[in-house]
C-alpha cells in the first residue's frame, strides 16, 4: 500500500472544496439538487468517462481500465456533496467491492493514474497502531474542480445576480471544454454570460479546427 502516494493536505482540500459548495449554496439560496442534481453531475460524469476522451486524454486504451475509471467517477458523484471525493473506512478493499472488481487490480490502476502529471487521482491514508497504513480518502481533482465551477456557475443564476451566464451556456460550455481537455474558467467574481457565449465560441472554433485537421489525416 505504501506504493501508493500518500496526499497529506488532502483533508484540507476536501474542507476547503466544501467551503466553496456552502458559500454557492448560500449565496444562491438554492437546494443542493438545484447546483448539482443528478442530471448536472452526469453532465460532468459521461464528459470525464467517454470513450474518446479516456483514450485521447487519459491514455486509458483498454476498456476494462476505462470501466473501472467510469465507476470510480461514479462513486465521486454519488450525491450533490461528493464533489469529486470517495471516503472509505474500508480502504480499498471496500472500494473495489462497490465498484465489483478485484482490490488488486484496482490498487494497480490507482498506482497508474497517481504517478499522472497532473495526477488523475490522489489518495491519503490514515494509520492505525499495529496496522499498515489504509487508504481514508480519494479524490478526482479534475472532477472536483468541474463540479465546483458548475455550482458556483449555477448559483449565480439561481441567484439572479446581474449577467450571470444561463444554464444552457453553462451546459455547452462543460461539454465542449471536458472533450478537449480545457480547465474550467477561473473568473473574479459572477461568471457573465458574455464571458461564457465568449469562451463557447472559442471551444467551437478549436474543436472545427481539430476536426479539420483530423479528416486531412485521414
Amino acid at each position: 500500500m505504501a506504493a501508493l502516494p500518500d496526499s497529506v493536505e488532502l483533508k484540507e482540500r476536501r474542507s476547503e472544496a466544501f467551503g466553496a459548495w456552502g458559500y454557492a449554496l448560500m449565496v444562491s439560496g438554492a437546494l443542493p439538487s438545484d447546483l448539482l442534481g443528478a442530471t448536472t453531475r452526469r453532465l460532468v460524469a459521461r464528459g470525464l468517462t467517454n470513450e474518446e476522451f479516456c483514450k485521447t486524454h487519459l491514455g486509458m486504451r483498454r476498456q476494462s481500465v476505462r470501466e473501472r475509471w467510469t465507476d470510480l467517477v461514479a462513486l465521486a458523484t454519488a450525491k450533490p456533496n461528493s464533489l469529486g471525493f470517495v471516503s472509505t473506512k474500508g480502504g480499498i478493499v471496500e472500494m473495489a467491492e462497490e465498484m465489483r472488481c478485484d482490490p488488486s487490480t484496482l490498487f494497480r490502476n490507482l498506482k497508474s493514474w497517481s504517478a499522472k502529471a497532473p495526477p488523475l487521482v490522489e489518495v491519503g491514508f490514515v494509520k492505525k497502531p499495529k496496522r499498515q497504513p489504509q487508504v481514508a480518502l480519494l479524490q478526482i481533482p479534475v472532477l472536483t474542480e468541474w463540479l465546483l465551477f458548475t455550482a458556483a456557475t449555477r448559483g449565480a443564476k439561481e441567484a439572479g445576480l446581474p449577467h450571470a451566464a444561463r444554464f444552457e451556456q453553462i451546459r455547452e460550455l462543460t461539454e465542449l471544454h471536458i472533450a478537449q481537455a480545457i480547465p474550467p474558467p477561473v473568473t473574479a467574481g459572477v461568471f457573465t454570460w458574455q464571458e461564457a457565449q465568449a469562451l463557447i465560441d472559442q471551444a467551437k472554433q478549436l474543436d472545427q479546427g481539430s476536426q479539420r485537421r483530423n479528416r486531412k489525416r485521414g
